[in-house]
């Protein structure tokens, strides 16, 4: 009988993360609110949908309760970036887009046929600067 040995090599460096691999669940903060065609009226609707239940008015039928679902919706015809996400909110239309920095890798993960479901973490309007109003989504990948 003829002993073998096998060579088992060792392991290399650890690999970075890959950059453009997204986590399964972000927020990210929608940009260009100010300049949706729509703007004022669409981000006071945006507000009321989401004081609803402090308001004490009745709520809209949503998947889940006290959440406003939101859409990402590419357009690759944007002449400013091909990369192009639009945030669509349900009931309400258009209400910005996701930064380019982020849309960048996931508009390819989109491409890619990967589905992701986002909705309305908080709408955010001062008093101090209401010409720059905040409205962050919380996006997770639909596996």
């Amino acid at each position: 009988m003829v002993e073998q040995r096998r060579t088992i090599p060792a392991p290399g460096p650890p690999q970075p993360p890959d950059p453009d691999r997204l986590p399964r669940q972000f927020t990210l903060r929608v940009v260009g609110v100010s300049f949706v065609d729509g703007y004022p009226e669409n981000l006071g609707r945006l507000e009321l949908a989401m004081r609803r239940e402090e308001l004490g008015l009745p709520a809209p039928p949503t998947p889940e309760p006290g959440v406003l679902p939101a859409t990402l919706v590419r357009d690759p015809l944007n002449p400013k970036d091909v990369n192009a996400i639009v945030v669509h909110v349900d009931g309400i239309g258009p209400v910005g887009h996701v930064a380019a920095s982020t849309a960048v890798r996931l508009a390819r993960s989109i491409d890619a046929g990967t589905q992701w479901a986002a909705v309305v973490a908080e709408v955010a309007v001062s008093e101090n600067k209401p010409n720059k109003p905040g409205i962050t989504i919380r996006v997770t990948r639909v596996d």
